[in-house]
């Protein structure tokens, strides 16, 4: 019987999704002095404790939570990732109109899938994305919901890691024949940055280094806007209206270009996280969370897919940024300013990959997790409650 499943016994309780209930309370002497907490914070506290030893004194710290602005930055920090670099690309393979409409056709089914996920998980009261898919495919949807989901965050942050590697070494001054320089750059940042904002115990702890990765995004974006030769471009193409007229629509790699523009976009395995990370959850709330976060998403990325395409036409490379010269090869004063830009967006770029790694290692944690421990907790995807646990004899 799947555990979502009402029963007779009245001891077996259906799961609480983070949006009908807190998902666990704390013991109001010691974390939250005297608040107007209610037995009903005690009793849920107890409840985490039904299979501990009832003379050990135990409590589980509440989950933090992040407000309206703090949920939307990690929201846009998990979908803009390292895709935004790739948009001129994907403009480059369907067309400049065409990608815009991919754009705005991959936002609204982003935003509308979001917060259908939410919506169906608070209908069967299922607290995380692979409980929800038991609660419709059986114990197979559960298994196959944490392979995807393992699969999806571990896959970009092996791309992250090589980002930094191949993009901040070369920032730093490594040629890029100097693999072990780079290596030793990867491995330290890796231990300095990445490893300790990915030891944070909820996602809410992320919002603010979420804030500071949007606003590298929105700097990132503006140097490329600034610094492409767009005004060159469209002057060589006889104007924009016969620039637009060149590249409109381009069924034969259209294709390829929709791939990377929907991928950008993707971020649903993530979502339950990141909606149980809201605080006071409402339909209206994360409603406006969604709304926010991918009209943002949108405007970066076309914003960055247009002033990028525009700017390199037909010699756009999946990293537009590999475009800019770098600063060994410049010689004139021109060349240089932009050089030294481009420099400065690839050290942002790096930056916003610090940032948007541990929102995918939560992930990957997330379904080990579920996978390593015993227990209701466990099983419903209660990370924080599973880590304050003091027993750790439930692992497998």
């Amino acid at each position: 019987m799947p555990f979502f499943q009402s029963s007779s016994n009245p001891s077996i309780l259906p799961p609480k999704s983070p949006f009908l209930a807190p998902r666990r309370a704390s013991n109001p002497e010691i974390f939250d002095g005297h608040s107007n907490h209610d037995l009903t914070a005690i009793s849920s506290t107890k409840s985490l404790q039904s299979d501990l030893d009832p003379s050990k004194y135990t409590t589980v710290e509440p989950e933090h939570k992040s407000n309206l602005m703090g949920c939307t930055a990690n929201l846009i920090t998990a979908i803009v990732g390292a895709g935004v670099i790739g948009i001129p690309y994907a403009f480059r393979e369907t067309g400049l109109c065409a990608g815009w409409a991919f754009i705005l056709l991959s936002a609204v089914m982003g935003c509308k899938s979001l917060r259908l996920l939410v919506e169906t998980a608070k209908h069967v009261d299922a607290p995380s994305y692979e409980t929800l898919s038991e609660a419709a495919f059986g114990r197979n949807g559960w298994i196959l919901c944490n392979l995807n989901m393992f699969f999806m965050a571990w896959g970009p942050m092996l791309s992250y890691m090589m980002i930094v590697k191949d993009t901040l070494g070369r920032v730093l001054g490594y040629p890029e024949e100097d693999v072990a320089g780079q290596k030793m750059v990867l491995a330290v940042s890796s231990v300095l940055v990445m490893l300790p904002l990915s030891l944070q115990r909820d996602m809410a702890d992320l919002a603010k280094t979420s804030r500071l990765s949007v606003l590298f995004d929105i700097f990132l974006v503006a140097i490329v806007a600034i610094f492409s030769p767009t005004s060159e471009s469209i002057h060589d193409a006889g104007g924009i209206i016969n620039l637009l007229s060149q590249s409109t629509f381009r069924p034969g790699t259209c294709f390829i270009g929709l791939g990377i523009i929907s991928f950008a976009f993707s971020c649903q395995h993530s979502s339950l996280i990141i909606a149980g990370s809201l605080d006071n959850p409402t339909r209206e709330r994360w409603s406006k969370v969604t709304l926010i976060a991918l009209a943002a998403c949108a405007t970066l990325a076309t914003f960055m897919g247009t002033f990028g395409y525009i700017g390199f036409l037909e010699y756009t490379e999946g990293d537009v940024l590999n475009n800019f010269p770098m600063l060994e090869d410049t010689n004139n004063s021109n060349d240089m300013i932009t050089a030294r830009a481009a420099n400065i967006a690839r050290g942002l770029l790096c930056c916003t990959m610090f940032f948007v790694y541990p929102l995918e290692s939560f992930v990957a944690r997330h379904v080990i997790m579920t996978n390593l421990f015993r227990g209701r907790e466990a099983h419903e995807g209660d990370d924080h409650a599973v880590l304050d646990r003091w027993d750790r004899n439930s692992c497998r």
